[in-house]
C-alpha cells in the first residue's frame, strides 16, 4: 500500500474509534405497512396510513422508524406473497396489518412461524386471538366481532325494545363473524332473528337481498358491510324505501363519519358500536383529534384511531429496546410492557393473555346537524373482554 493510502486509512481508522456510540448513524426501524390501498376496502390503507405518518410527526419519532407500504388489495393469496416480500427481502422488524379479516386468517400461520412482530389494526374476526389462533407475535388494537355484536345485540332487544331483526352482513368470515355475535347476543336477551342475508363483498346492486326484508315482519335491520358497499348499501335502502320504516343498527366502520358524509340522509338515524368516539373526553385523544383534523380537514374515525394506536405501540416498544430490535423474542416483550396502561385516543391500552385489546365500546346516533349528518355518542358499555364472550358459537343452543 501506497504511504499516502497508508496513512488515510489510518486517520479513517482513528477518527471511526472515537466517534461516541451515540453519534453513530443509526439504523432505522423497518415497520411494515400491509394495507389495503386498491379494491372495495381501498379507502382504509391510505387514510391509515395518514394517521402512522402523522403520529410519527407529532411524536418526533420518524426519524427512527422508516415506514414500508405494500398493498394486500384485500385478497389472502396476494396478501400471503406481499408478507413474504416484507419479511423475508425488506427485512421489516415489525408489521402493522392487515384490513380484511379474510387476509389476516390467511398470513396468520407466516407470521408466527417467521416470528414477526404485528399489530392488527382493523381486521376483527373472532378467530384471530381465539385459543386456537393466538400468537405470542400478533397483538390486535380493534375490538373482536363478538366484543362488539353481542353486547350490541343485548342492548338492541333490552334498550332499544327490539323484538324481531333482519340480519345483513358481507359473504365474508368478518361480516358472517358479526351477524353471528349479534344474533347470539339478541336471542339470548329474548329476541328473534326473522332473516339472515349475506350479499356478496363488492355488491353493486343490494336490492335482490332488501327485496327479502319485510318491513311488517321485522322491527330494525343490523347490517355489517364495509367502506363503498356501506355507502350503495344506504342509498339503496332509501331508494327502496326502507328508511323511515325500518331503523338501521350496525358496526361502526359501516357508520363512521367518513361515510356518513357521501350516505347522506341516507344514513341518518342509524345507530352503530365503536370503541373509538371522536368525543371521549382525554388529553390524548383532544391532541388526536386536533391533529387529525388540522392534516385532514375532518373529523377522524375508527380506523385512523386504531392506526395511530399500533404505531404508538410500536414506537413505544422500539424507545423502550433503545433501538435494538433484532431480537424479536425482546421485542414482542417489550410490545407487551408498551402496551400494558398506555395512553391512547381510544382510552388506556389493556390486552389479555391472548394480545387482544380490551375495549371500551360507544354506542353512537347519526344525527343531522347543521346541513350534514355526523355520530353523536349516546351511551357508553364497559369494557368487554373477549373470554366473556367468545364462547356463544359452542354453546348449546
Amino acid at each position: 500500500m501506497r504511504p499516502l493510502a497508508l496513512g488515510l486509512a489510518f486517520v479513517l481508522l482513528v477518527v471511526g474509534a472515537t466517534v461516541p456510540p451515540g453519534d453513530a448513524q443509526k439504523t432505522p426501524v423497518k415497520v411494515g405497512l400491509l394495507l389495503s390501498y386498491t379494491g372495495v376496502l381501498g379507502l382504509y390503507g391510505p387514510e391509515m396510513t395518514k394517521a402512522i405518518e402523522l403520529y410519527l410527526k407529532h411524536s418526533g419519532d420518524g426519524g427512527d422508524i422508516q415506514l414500508l407500504r405494500e398493498d394486500d388489495e384485500g385478497k389472502p393469496d396476494v396478501g400471503l406473497t406481499k408478507l413474504r416480500k416484507l419479511v423475508e427481502r425488506d427485512r421489516v422488524n415489525f408489521l402493522i396489518g392487515p384490513v380484511s379479516s379474510a387476509v389476516a386468517l390467511a398470513i396468520r400461520s407466516y407470521l408466527d412461524e417467521k416470528k414477526v412482530p404485528t399489530v392488527v389494526p382493523i381486521a376483527y374476526t373472532r378467530e384471530l386471538t381465539s385459543p386456537e389462533k393466538a400468537s405470542r407475535y400478533i397483538f390486535r388494537v380493534i375490538d373482536t366481532t363478538d366484543q362488539n355484536g353481542y353486547p350490541f345485540g343485548q342492548w338492541a332487544f333490552k334498550k332499544k325494545g327490539l323484538k324481531r331483526m333482519a340480519l345483513v352482513g358481507s359473504n365474508f368470515v368478518s361480516g358472517r363473524d358479526a351477524v353471528g355475535a349479534f344474533k347470539a347476543g339478541f336471542e339470548e336477551a329474548g329476541g328473534k332473528v326473522v332473516t339472515e342475508l349475506f350479499p356478496p363483498i363488492g355488491a353493486l346492486d343490494f336490492a335482490p337481498f332488501l327485496s327479502r326484508v319485510e318491513p311488517s315482519q321485522v322491527d330494525a335491520t343490523y347490517v355489517v358491510v364495509f367502506g363503498s358497499d356501506a355507502v350503495r348499501f344506504a342509498k339503496q335502502w332509501e331508494e327502496l324505501g326502507y328508511k323511515g320504516q325500518l331503523p338501521l343498527l350496525g358496526y361502526g366502520t359501516t357508520f363512521d363519519d367518513n361515510l356518513l358524509e357521501p350516505m347522506g340522509k341516507a344514513g341518518e338515524g342509524a345507530l352503530s358500536i365503536s370503541p373509538y368516539s371522536t368525543t371521549t373526553d382525554s388529553p390524548e385523544n383532544r391532541a388526536f383529534v386536533t391533529a387529525m383534523r388540522v392534516a385532514t380537514h375532518a373529523d377522524p374515525v375508527l380506523f385512523h384511531a386504531t392506526a395511530w394506536v399500533a404505531i404508538q405501540l410500536i414506537s413505544r416498544a422500539v424507545k423502550d429496546l433503545k433501538g435494538e430490535v433484532g431480537d424479536t423474542e425482546r421485542a414482542v416483550e417489550a410490545m407487551k410492557r408498551a402496551g400494558d396502561g398506555l395512553a391512547t385516543p381510544m382510552g388506556t391500552l389493556r390486552f389479555d393473555r391472548y394480545n387482544q385489546m380490551i375495549p371500551t365500546l360507544h354506542i353512537r346516533e347519526a344525527r343531522l346537524a347543521e346541513g350534514k349528518v355526523k355520530n353523536v355518542g349516546i351511551e357508553t358499555l364497559p369494557p368487554v373482554p373477549q373470554e366473556s364472550v367468545w364462547g356463544w358459537w359452542r354453546r348449546p343452543r
